[in-house]
C-alpha cells in the first residue's frame, strides 16, 4: 500500500477517519496541519494552531508551510494523510501528494460541516455575519478541485465513521 491521502472541506471529518482507517489498516497517520503546527512551533519558538498562524502571520505564509510540508516530510509509505481543507488549492501540492498514493475525497454538504467548523470557533476563512453564505461560496470553489484530483469520492454526509471507514477500506481492495 502507498499512501492514502485525504482531502474535503474543512470539517469533512479527514483527521477522525484518517486515524480510524490508519488504525484499521495498521499504517502511520499524518495530519498535514499537526505537522504545520510542530513545524511553526520550531521555527517561531511559540505553538500557534493552523488558525493562529493564517490570523497572525498571513494566508501566504501559511501556504508556504504547508507546501513545505507536503514536500519535505511526506512520502510515499504505508500511511494515511489528512489535508488541510485548502491543501489542494495548490496544483503542485495536488501533484506532489497524488504522486504519493491515491486521493479520497470526502463529499461532505455545507450543512454538514458548518456546525463542526464553528465549535471551535470562527475561522479566518468565513465572513462572520454570513458564515453559511462565505462557506457555499468556498465549497462552490473547492468541490471541483477535491474531484478532480480524486481516484475515490465517499460521501460523508450523517454516515457514521466506521461505515465511513468500512466503505473506504472496501473501495480501496477493489480499486473503485
Amino acid at each position: 500500500m502507498n499512501s492514502i491521502i485525504l482531502c474535503g472541506l474543512p470539517g469533512s471529518g479527514k483527521t477522525t477517519i484518517g486515524r480510524r482507517l490508519a488504525e484499521r489498516l495498521n499504517c502511520d497517520f499524518r495530519d498535514t496541519d499537526d505537522l504545520i503546527e510542530r513545524h511553526y512551533l520550531l521555527l517561531a519558538g511559540e505553538h500557534k494552531s493552523c488558525r493562529e498562524i493564517t490570523k497572525s502571520e498571513g494566508e501566504m505564509l501559511f501556504c508556504e508551510l504547508e507546501s513545505t510540508i507536503i514536500k519535505l516530510f511526506l512520502q510515499p509509505t504505508n500511511q494515511v494523510i489528512a489535508t488541510g481543507g485548502g491543501t489542494l488549492l495548490n496544483p503542485l501540492n495536488t501533484h506532489h501528494l497524488k504522486s504519493l498514493g491515491r486521493c479520497v475525497y470526502l463529499k461532505a454538504s455545507t450543512s454538514t460541516v458548518l456546525p463542526r467548523i464553528l465549535q471551535t470557533g470562527m475561522p479566518t476563512y468565513l465572513a462572520p455575519k454570513t458564515p453559511e453564505t462565505s462557506l457555499q461560496q468556498l465549497a462552490a470553489v473547492r468541490d471541483p478541485i477535491y474531484a478532480s484530483a480524486a481516484d475515490i469520492t465517499i460521501d460523508a454526509n450523517h454516515t457514521s465513521v466506521e461505515a465511513i471507514v468500512e466503505e473506504l477500506i472496501q473501495r480501496l481492495h477493489h480499486g473503485k
